[in-house]
């Protein structure tokens, strides 16, 4: 699984631990054709697949990590709602040029 921790660097690229071991897998075999399909192949929820919950140690970790920041996280979604509007109109408008 790959990290989706990131941090920007000096040089101001966006570095993250694992970027150096993608790259490296990617060019054991350059030569590999990728199957043709849709994006449910890999999401269980839009193939019809039956999907078991997680352990309920996820919730509670999730609790662990909300407890006492619920307004601050309601505050940050409310504020990042209208972005993704923004963004989503523009790629209407662009289509698959964005």
């Amino acid at each position: 699984m790959l990290s989706t921790t990131t941090r920007l660097s000096n040089s101001g690229r966006v570095a993250c631990r694992m970027c150096r071991h993608v790259g490296t897998v990617a060019a054991v075999n350059p030569n590999r054709t990728k199957a043709m399909g849709d994006i449910s192949s890999v999401f269980p929820s839009l193939n019809g697949a039956k999907v078991e919950p997680l352990p309920l140690r996820f919730a509670e970790l999730k609790r662990s990590l909300v407890a006492g920041r619920e307004n601050v996280i309601q505050d940050s979604w409310r504020r990042l709602l209208p972005v993704l509007n923004r963004e989503i109109d523009e790629i209407k408008a662009k289509g698959p040029s964005v």
